[in-house]
């Protein structure tokens, strides 16, 4: 018999006086631990939270804003979700906002609400206040204006340049 048939037998003779063996070793030998209250738990969860938080503030943005472009309903009714890999490269791709040359974020060129995919051909990086102000213009114009499609078609020909990606 070979070595492990050997101890595959005796184990199967011996498996429940084996096995309380193991529980019994195990209970006197377990290391001491402290234990928490819900409240200790809890503090030292959010230490730790913030100690990976420090260490990775890229990938930590990056999965915020990643979370942030999905939870918006039109992408989830669609499926399309964007990962913090893709936000990453996104950021590799175009380092600083494509507007004011500072800073970086999230934005869909063309807004999923006006029909824009939630994928990466269709993100740009943009800054909050960017962004903000972005949004702002495209409010105060209703999409009856005549100059509302040609604003659009601009910001998707500046993507393009920037990127040199299709946006849908």
């Amino acid at each position: 018999m070979a070595t492990g048939d050997a101890w595959r037998a005796w184990y199967e003779r011996n498996r429940e006086h084996y096995n309380a063996y193991q529980r019994e070793y195990a209970r006197a030998h377990r290391p001491e631990r402290p234990t928490l209250t819900p409240e200790e738990r809890r503090e030292h969860r959010l230490a730790s939270l913030r100690l990976w938080r420090e260490a990775h503030p890229d990938l930590n943005a990056a999965s915020t804003a990643a979370t942030n472009a999905n939870r918006r309903p039109q992408a989830r009714a669609r499926g399309e979700r964007i990962t913090s890999q893709d936000v990453l490269a996104l950021w590799q791709r175009q380092p600083v906002c494509v507007d004011c040359g500072a800073g970086r974020g999230v934005d869909h060129v063309i807004r999923l609400g006006d029909g824009g995919s939630n994928t990466t051909g269709n993100l740009q990086n943009l800054c909050k206040p960017c962004n903000a102000r972005k949004e702002n213009a495209e409010r105060t114009l209703p999409p009856d204006h005549p100059n509302f499609e040609r604003a659009r078609k601009a910001r998707e020909l500046r993507h393009r340049a920037t990127t040199g990606v299709n946006a849908r």
